[in-house]
């Protein structure tokens, strides 16, 4: 009933009545106040109890939610099993799209930025009219901007997404290049008959490196190093 005085008395505030006749028909208790507004015609007052009860139903449920929530990751938790924090990834995405926006807009580059998502990895495409300065020499400027990203997120979530940024096709072309240098090296390694070693590379122009070695005679591949400085070496088998 509280709730129902207290709409009656904001919409008497606003500055619309309502008759005492009315008032005391819903103080007998008969019937239900929203039944007797409707009769009487004072669907404003109708309304702000909707409003109401659906407020505090959702409230209600939230808080439900969120005990059940945390009780379950307390039993988990009593068992020795860790439990990882939930995340929206959608929300993620925006977040480390934002921060990588703010780091090019710093530089003084005018670029768009958009992305696409599954479970832990977060696609970025740039798209610029100075490409340059965001790739950078041999793509080492894009690289330290991507390990500025995947380090910001560990920060704010305690855990690893996987990063990859693109500026403009850059990915698509720097993976023919890697792919005339991978066997290039094969080559090398063939000739030569002892192995050698890649420059530090990103996990995904590894795996390009790899892929590319994989369908080769007489040679294989492995990684090695430490991030950011991995890189991959190529020997014979």
């Amino acid at each position: 009933m509280g709730h129902v005085v207290e709409a009656i008395k904001k919409i008497e505030e606003e500055g619309q009545g309502i008759s005492d006749e009315v008032k005391a028909e819903i103080l007998k208790h008969e019937r239900h106040a929203s039944t007797i507004l409707e009769e009487t015609g004072h669907i404003e007052i109708l309304n702000e109890l909707q409003l109401e009860e659906s407020s505090q139903e959702e409230l209600a449920v939230s808080a439900v939610a969120n005990e059940v929530e945390q009780t379950e990751r307390q039993e988990l938790e009593d068992l020795g099993l860790k439990v990882e924090p939930s995340f929206d990834i959608e929300q993620v995405a925006t977040e480390v799209t934002t921060y990588v926006q703010t780091i090019i807009d710093d530089m003084d580059v005018e670029a768009t930025l958009s992305n696409d998502y599954n479970r832990r990895s977060i696609n970025l495409q740039i798209d610029t009219n100075e490409p340059g300065r965001i790739i950078g020499y041999h793509g080492k400027v894009l690289k330290a901007l991507q390990l500025l990203a995947q380090n910001y997120l560990y920060n704010r979530y305690l855990r690893t997404f996987y990063i990859t940024i693109n500026v403009n096709d850059y990915v698509e072309h720097r993976a023919e290049v890697l792919q005339t240098y991978a066997q290039k090296l094969a080559t090398r390694v063939l000739e030569e008959g002892r192995s050698h070693k890649t420059d530090p590379m990103s996990n995904s122009e590894r795996k390009i490196i790899h892929r590319i070695i994989s369908r080769m005679d007489g040679v294989t591949s492995y990684s090695e190093g430490d991030e950011p400085n991995r890189y991959v070496v190529v020997d014979t088998e």
